[in-house]
């Protein structure tokens, strides 16, 4: 059985193929350097993700995966008193 398109996302990371082109507000283009060597391009906006690969339209891919896990927070971000900008100790 391959690997699992988390495990992939991960690896597609930690081998430095995803490059953020872009990030604005809620919006966000990438591009990431497949296996093959082809570049997919993921795209984020009014709330829908998107890759210009065969996989993306049947579910989540790892293209989308790698972004999404640099980009957007797995849940709400909650910051104490300590880590906000301009605290004092």
């Amino acid at each position: 059985m391959g690997e699992n398109a988390a495990a992939k996302a991960d690896r597609l990371l930690t081998s430095g193929r995803v490059v953020i082109v872009r990030a604005a507000g809620r919006e966000v283009d990438a591009v990431v350097k497949g296996d093959s060597g082809a570049i997919y391009a993921v795209h984020h906006a009014r709330g829908k993700w998107s890759c210009s690969c065969v996989h993306a339209p049947y579910g989540w891919c790892s293209h989308l995966r790698a972004v999404q896990t640099i980009t957007a927070p797995a849940g709400p971000v909650i910051l104490g008193p300590d880590l906000m900008i301009g605290a004092t100790s």
